[in-house]
């Protein structure tokens, strides 16, 4: 996406589309889904490989349900392959040695380290080894442990991603704040999750506000809205909208503007065109010494070729003469001393 500034841009990218598990173990509904991504603007599209193993003890309550949203190896590559082509960034979350073979056979641009690994130093180190750009998630994650993870990943493309998931999150979980502080506090790109409800203004809100607040990265669900889901669907946007939140987000990102205090050239244009400007009071002979009583400043008419007079440039022309005679009304340019 365009930015609006000459800042070097991330190598993370705008607005990732976390496809998650609201395929329910579907190929058919994750090929449906991706084909209709790959037609949005979204920067980047993430999966989630799950091997239930790498999540839970397999006497868990909710292994069988992991399991059931398991994908072969061949079909990740697939979807990677598909991705890819499209120009669009390829990531993957890994949470173990499996996830991450899949993600990096995929071709994975971008890697990301899921909350519930984010003391998991051992297995970060081995993410790592393969030098791919690397999300943490810092959910639930205390600043002390921010700061040991960050030490951890010290000299590698890092950013840290503010928001948990509590399907759907309270907008007042937000926190915000907490993107330049962690900006500020470490110097990396910062980027945002929400899982608020989708039927929530917040839903499109949100995103933009974490923009504005610093963030370079957002993340948002997806889903079939038209199809049955069963999971990861309460702070989803279907396709159509996550396309509708990519231009929002672009708009915001131009409406956010330079760091530098610069007018633009609509700016320029606008001062020139409604700034009280000097006009003769009366008729002014040529070579005559003007004085401030023959100046009045209204909002007069000027070609492009002319300089208008403002209240600044007037010490500098007062007493001296003009090169032709001025009659009144008529706007003072300094191209007539």
């Amino acid at each position: 996406m365009r930015r609006n500034n000459k800042s070097k841009p991330s190598i993370f990218p705008l607005l990732i589309a976390e496809v998650a598990n609201c395929h329910g173990g579907s190929k058919q509904y994750i090929e449906q889904l991706v084909a209709q991504l790959l037609k949005t603007k979204v920067d980047a599209i993430k999966f989630q490989p799950i091997i239930a193993r790498e999540f839970m003890s397999f006497q868990h309550s909710m292994f069988k349900v992991f399991k059931s949203l398991e994908f072969s190896r061949r079909t990740w590559q697939q979807l990677g392959k598909r991705v890819k082509k499209s120009g669009k960034k390829l990531l993957f979350d890994v949470y173990g040695e499996v996830s991450l073979k899949f993600a990096l056979e995929a071709g994975a641009d971008i890697l990301k380290i899921h909350a519930m690994d984010f003391d998991n130093f051992d297995f970060i180190k081995t993410v790592l080894k393969h030098k791919k750009p690397l999300i943490i998630s810092t959910g639930g994650a205390t600043i002390d442990e921010i700061d040991q993870v960050m030490k951890v990943t010290k000299g590698h493309p890092i950013c840290l991603m503010v928001g948990f998931q509590n399907f759907p999150t309270p907008a007042t979980e937000a926190n915000l704040d907490r993107i330049d502080l962690l900006k500020k506090r470490f110097g990396c790109p910062i980027g945002f999750m929400d899982h608020v409800g989708n039927d929530s203004v917040f839903a499109m809100v949100l995103p933009c506000l974490a923009l504005l607040r610093g963030a370079s990265t957002i993340e948002k669900h997806v889903y079939l809205k038209t199809r049955k889901t069963k999971y990861d669907w309460q702070s989803a946007l279907d396709p159509k909208a996550i396309d509708d939140l990519a231009v929002l987000l672009r708009n915001t990102l131009d409406a956010k503007g330079k760091d530098k205090y610069v007018l633009s050239k609509l700016e320029n244009n606008y001062r020139e065109k409604y700034r009280k400007n000097a006009v003769a009071k009366r008729d002014l002979s040529k070579g005559k010494k003007v004085k401030a009583g023959d100046i009045e400043f209204l909002r007069g008419e000027f070609s492009k070729k002319q300089t208008p007079i403002y209240r600044k440039d007037m010490p500098g022309l007062l007493s001296k003469g003009l090169k032709r005679k001025v009659v009144a009304g008529q706007t003072l340019v300094k191209e007539m001393f």
